[in-house]
Parts: structure tokens; C-alpha cells; sequence
């Protein structure tokens, strides 16, 4: 096959080489201010408030002697996360918030290095990496405790590693593909499912005699040990317990059991608005053009993988009936990002174009800036009810975090407001940023903090008259029996709980 004329130009210019360092370079700064100068600066509540409280406990993961949700065990996350936490700078809890802008800024890089790669263009670079670093979920989840970027920052690592292989028909480009992907899976189990596209890719190359059978042993072995830090820990439960049935299903699915076979029409609704909101001025509409101008700039191994990762990486998250479905398209955002990008090179050039996409691409910060008070006006409800220092529009429509000091204020009057020896009993929206601060400050040691009913079951059979509270008596997973037995009454912050008249009643 003759190679294309812009992989021939990319590969033969001199320039092209000598700004490919400066593109990742300047792209990585830029995307790690913005991410930093609007950094969480403190605690978190819900998935957040679990991360940071993880990766103070790490090593020790507390998992139990039979754990029903390995699957949401991260352990190469973790472990990263532990090492930026050790750095003196600022709170702890800033400090592994930052763990998310840093990989965030790796996959806005690598995505402007990888468009420049495949169009010798520094305009359609630039213009991908805005897309990705001003797009809502990217940037939400760069400021936060999460897991998201890293995941972002790992699959378009492969990509360019598969690019490179491509120009160069270098095959430890692809053992380096092994590596970063296991590494990956051991990371998220959403990155295995890209590990199909890849071994499609290279049975294709085998078929092709292009690789050999050795080649692919030497792949899967590479990427078997990459994937240890979390299959040796379910093998370890595995084994512990015995039931490996069981076993597997928690390091699969977990208690949730969400699949994508629970697939239902709202579910794709939801998911394509969450779509709008990361893409409000619409220009993942070049993703089309830009899939079938990549198949003719690209060599056609690569772009058959880029392809199949991205839809894979779409339909994943599109399908996946669970709450927070919207934060499974972060890999598909990186991706996409390219694609738009090329989309874009036949109107670069073009007036107005060649001003109007850097500004679509920028235009998101002024949306989501007036988006809560447009929402409010209009009196739109989409959240179910408040929460202490918390603003629902802004919390949820606003990427950025920098100055949110409010949950850091809640923790603290929590505690203050605590008597001498309660207990707390807490929902997931609260539970782990109290533990995080008792534990990581040594708050009120005193204080029992428990989403278990079976502790406040106990407490009240041996101890009848310790206070015990509870931080939302409001919220509809509330318990059913504390409800009825217990008389929550608010007192400032919290609610207040009566003994029941028969303790081993309350389950």
C-alpha cells in the first residue's frame, strides 16, 4: 500500500518532528494551569469523598474477608494517588484532588500531539485539545477526586503508541500497547473492552504475516503481567473464599449488577444528554467527517483501531444503566477530540472557520458559566433537593471547583455540633468525607460514624443513652425502620434520634 500524502509529509518534514515535543509540551502546561487554578481545594462528598478516603487507608484497602464490590477496587489509581499525596504541598485532600488534573492534562496532550501527528497541523492540534479540556465532563472530573482522566490519559497513550507503530512498523510499539493497556484494565475494567479492538488489530497483522505467532504470545504475556495488581487480587479473594462464582461476579459487576443488558430507552436519552451538555456548541458533529477522512490519512491497521476503540467506547457508556453514566464517556471525549479535529481540516483555512472553531471550542466556559442562573430563572428541576453549602446548579452545571469550600464547611460544623461520644449515622453522600477528616486530621475520635444499621442496633442494646444522629433523615434511601422506631428530629445540621423501644428491631 502506498502511504498517504499527509503521513508521508508528517514523517518527512523536519518541522513536523521538531514541534511534535513542543505540541505535547505546551498543551500539557496550558491543560494542567486551567485544572489546577480550578482545583477542588479540600474534602469531597459521594464517589469523590471514597477516592480520597482510599488513598489515605492505602495499602490497606479494608475490603473484608468476602468483598462484594472488587470491581470498584482500583488499585493502580491508588497507588499513584498515594504517591502525589506524599508531596508536602498544600492539604492532603487537595493534593490527590490534583492526581485528576494531572492525568487530565496527559490526555489533552496526547490528543494534541496525536491530531498533529495525523494532519502536520497545529491549528486542528490546538483545536482538539480544547475541545477535550473546556468539555464539561473532562474538566469536572480533572478538578476532583476521580478516577476518569487517568483513564483518558491511558487510552490515548495507547493510541499514540499505536500511531507510532504505524510510521514506523516498529513492533515494540506494540508490546509498549500491552503494557499501557494491562495496566489499564488493572486500573478500570472499562479499558478491556478496547483490549478486543486491539487483539482484532493484531490477529489481522498475524494473518497478514506481519507479526509473528511468537509475537502475539510475547503481547499476551506482556499484558497478562501489567494486569496483575488487580487479577492477583481476585485471584487472593478467590481463593480465600472459595467461591469464585461469586468472586468473579463482585470483580465484574459488583453489588450493583449494572450491565449493559439492562439497556432501556431512557438510558441512551440520558446518556446523549449528557452528550449536549460536554458538547453544547455542537461541534462533535465534525467527528463524522473526521472518521472518514482518518480511514484516508491513516494507515488502515491504525485507523481500524482508533475506529473500534471509539465506538466501543461510546456504546459502552451509552448502554450502561447506572446513576453516573455520564462519567463513563471520558474516554470516548478524549477520542473523539481527535476526530473532530481532523473533521475540521478541509475548513481550517476558512474564513470565517479559521476563527469561528477556536472559538467553539472556547465558548463552553461562557455556557457553563450562565447555565445555573438560566436554569434557576427558568426554574428548572433537576435536581431532587439541596444540600448544606451546596448550590445543585452550580455544583452540577459548573466544571470547575476552585473556591467550593462548602463541604469542608459542613464536615466542620458536623463535628462541632456533635456531642461528646455520638453517633453519626451517615449516607454515601456524606459518610467518606467524615471519615476522611476524622481520620486523616484525628476529629473527633470519639465520634462513631457508621451507614451500618446493625452498629446503631448494638450501640442502643449496650449503650441506651449515647447520642446518636443522623446527617439526613430527609433522603429517600433513608432507612424505612429508623424512620418508624426513631422520631428523627432536626437539630441544626443533623437529626436527632430517639432509642427505639426494641433495638434488635432495627436492621
Amino acid at each position: 500500500m502506498q502511504p498517504s500524502p499527509n503521513r508521508t509529509t508528517l514523517e518527512s518534514l523536519p518541522t513536523a518532528r521538531q514541534y511534535a515535543a513542543r505540541v505535547w509540551l505546551v498543551a500539557f502546561l496550558a491543560a494542567l494551569l486551567l485544572f489546577t487554578l480550578t482545583l477542588a481545594p479540600d474534602v469531597l462528598m459521594m464517589d469523590s469523598g471514597e477516592y480520597q478516603l482510599a488513598v489515605l487507608r492505602f495499602p490497606h484497602l479494608d475490603l473484608g474477608d468476602r468483598p462484594a464490590d472488587l470491581v470498584r477496587v482500583h488499585p493502580v489509581y491508588l497507588a499513584v494517588a498515594k504517591a502525589f499525596s506524599l508531596v508536602p504541598l498544600s492539604n492532603l485532600a487537595a493534593r490527590i484532588n490534583f492526581v485528576s488534573a494531572f492525568f487530565g492534562a496527559i490526555a489533552v496532550a496526547n490528543v494534541a500531539l496525536l491530531s498533529y501527528r495525523l494532519t502536520a497541523c497545529r491549528l486542528i492540534a490546538m483545536l482538539s485539545a480544547l475541545v477535550l479540556a473546556f468539555g464539561h465532563t473532562l474538566w469536572a472530573f480533572a478538578v476532583i477526586a476521580e478516577i476518569m482522566t487517568m483513564l483518558a490519559a491511558l487510552l490515548t497513550t495507547e493510541l499514540l503508541l499505536w500511531h507510532c507503530w504505524s510510521t514506523s512498523r516498529k513492533t515494540h510499539w506494540l508490546l509498549l500497547v500491552a503494557l499501557v493497556n494491562g495496566l489499564g484494565v488493572a486500573s478500570h475494567l472499562q479499558l478491556g473492552l478496547t483490549t478486543f479492538a486491539y487483539v482484532a488489530g493484531l490477529l489481522w497483522l498475524w494473518r497478514a504475516r506481519r507479526v509473528s505467532f511468537g509475537f502475539l504470545m510475547l503481547w499476551a504475556a506482556i499484558w497478562l503481567v501489567a494486569t496483575l495488581p488487580y487479577f492477583a487480587l481476585v485471584a487472593y479473594y478467590g481463593a480465600k473464599t472459595g467461591d469464585w462464582r461469586f468472586i468473579l461476579q463482585s470483580a465484574t459487576s459488583g453489588r450493583f449488577g449494572a450491565t449493559p443488558r439492562q439497556l432501556r430507552p431512557v438510558t441512551i436519552i440520558r446518556g446523549l444528554a449528557a452528550m449536549l451538555l460536554n458538547y453544547p456548541t455542537l461541534l462533535v458533529i465534525l467527528a463524522v467527517p473526521g472518521m472518514f477522512r482518518l480511514r484516508r490519512i491513516a494507515d488502515p491497521v491504525f485507523a481500524a483501531v482508533f475506529l473500534a476503540a471509539t465506538t466501543i467506547q461510546f456504546l459502552f457508556p451509552l448502554t450502561y444503566s447506572v446513576p453516573d453514566q455520564y462519567s463513563f464517556f471520558v474516554p470516548f471525549y478524549a477520542v473523539a477530540a481527535v476526530l473532530i479535529g481532523i473533521g475540521a481540516l478541509n475548513i481550517r483555512h476558512r474564513r470565517p472557520w479559521s476563527i469561528l472553531l477556536p472559538a467553539l471550542a472556547i465558548l463552553p466556559v461562557a455556557i457553563y458559566a450562565a447555565a445555573p442562573t438560566i436554569a434557576r430563572r427558568a426554574n428548572l428541576k433537576f435536581f431532587n433537593r439541596a444540600f448544606p453549602y451546596r448550590d445543585p446548579f452550580n455544583f452540577f452545571l459548573q466544571p470547575w471547583k476552585c473556591g467550593d469550600r462548602g463541604q469542608r464547611r459542613y464536615v466542620t460544623e458536623v463535628f462541632d455540633q456533635l456531642p461528646r461520644d455520638a453517633v453519626l449515622y451517615t449516607s454515601f453522600t456524606t459518610r467518606f468525607m467524615l471519615d476522611f477528616a476524622q481520620q486523616s486530621e484525628h476529629r473527633r475520635p470519639d465520634v462513631l460514624i457508621t451507614d451500618d444499621l446493625a452498629d446503631l442496633s448494638r450501640v442502643w442494646q449496650s449503650e441506651p443513652n449515647r447520642p446518636v444522629f443522623a446527617n439526613d433523615a430527609d433522603a429517600k434511601d433513608f432507612p424505612l425502620a429508623l424512620r418508624e422506631n426513631c422520631h428523627p428530629t432536626p437539630e441544626g445540621l443533623l437529626w436527632r434520634l430517639a432509642p427505639p423501644a426494641n433495638p434488635a428491631a432495627i436492621r
